[in-house]
């Protein structure tokens, strides 16, 4: 847990004796359960694994979508997981980044940028001029880990690298893999997953890690539906007026550093400004 923030929809799907299972935990389940399914189906068949009647049931088409309205395709893409190291680093990057987004944003907010993260791409693949590689979730996760590091930006990673940076080292070293392959539907299926992720931390009122001079371009919006608490000690105290208001400002400004200005209450909002005022006037004499 990188905050004490929560929100009140952080609720589970299921109880399975002491285990809860949260959307995080369902979406998991899902794809273990369709990787073993190929599997399997492979296995008592006499086709290739990536040839099956299931694999070809499960596959992204815009030609079957748009001429045979197949329109489940624009999401069972993503059960096409096949057994191999890289699907098992999928999973892991899921339940790491995956359980922090839906802990904060909750669970109805979670599932609906797991949706647009899917169906989004999906649409635009049907565009003539585009031809979308759409083959199992690791776009879709990519897209979760940018939601995560626009939340959490400042949390150290690999080699105590912020999360902010190391989403924008990806970003570059695959931009650069598919510029130098020539893939434009790849380079753009990058900046649509990154662009869409990003999008909806600033709807749902966070990802605001941007140079402040690209900050201020972006639309600064909150989604209705997502309301943040906060698990407090019990030994803590509410918070008393003092007369010194310069006093009380140091959780405010370690808060900010933790997770940013946009976290802040407008309670805290006006202490900060009761105790920049304070200063500027001490400064005066």
């Amino acid at each position: 847990m990188f905050t004490d923030e929560r929100s009140d929809d952080y609720t589970p799907i299921a109880v399975v004796g002491t285990f809860s299972i949260h959307a995080t935990e369902f979406l998991l389940i899902m794809h273990v359960a369709s990787m073993i399914a190929l599997a399997l189906w492979a296995a008592f068949s006499a086709q290739p694994l990536q040839a099956t009647t299931l694999d070809y049931f499960l596959s992204y088409s815009p030609e079957l979508i748009l001429e045979k309205f197949q329109i489940w395709r624009l999401a069972t893409y993503v059960l096409q997981n096949y057994p191999s190291l890289w699907f098992a680093l999928g999973m892991l990057m899921l339940w790491w980044f995956g359980r922090e987004v839906e802990r904060f944003y909750g669970r109805r907010n979670f599932l609906i940028c797991y949706g647009v993260l899917t169906v989004v791409p999906a649409l635009l693949g049907l565009l003539p001029f585009l031809n979308f590689p759409l083959v199992g979730p690791s776009q879709v996760h990519f897209g979760i880990f940018i939601l995560f590091a626009a939340t959490y930006p400042s949390v150290p990673m690999f080699f105590r690298i912020e999360a902010r940076w190391v989403a924008g080292i990806y970003l570059a070293l695959f931009s650069l893999l598919y510029l130098a392959s020539r893939s434009l539907s790849g380079l753009t299926l990058l900046w649509v997953g990154a662009f869409l992720a990003y999008g909806m931390t600033r709807w749902m009122g966070r990802g605001e890690w941007l140079p402040g001079n690209l900050q201020s371009f972006l639309p600064s919006f909150r989604s209705p539906q997502l309301t943040v608490v906060r698990s407090e000690p019990a030994s803590s105290a509410p918070l008393k007026k003092t007369n010194d208001p310069v006093a009380s400002i140091d959780p405010i400004l370690e808060k900010i550093a933790r997770s940013g200005l946009s976290s802040l209450t407008p309670r805290e909002h006006a202490a900060l400004r009761a105790a920049s005022g304070e200063l500027q006037k001490k400064s005066e004499h």
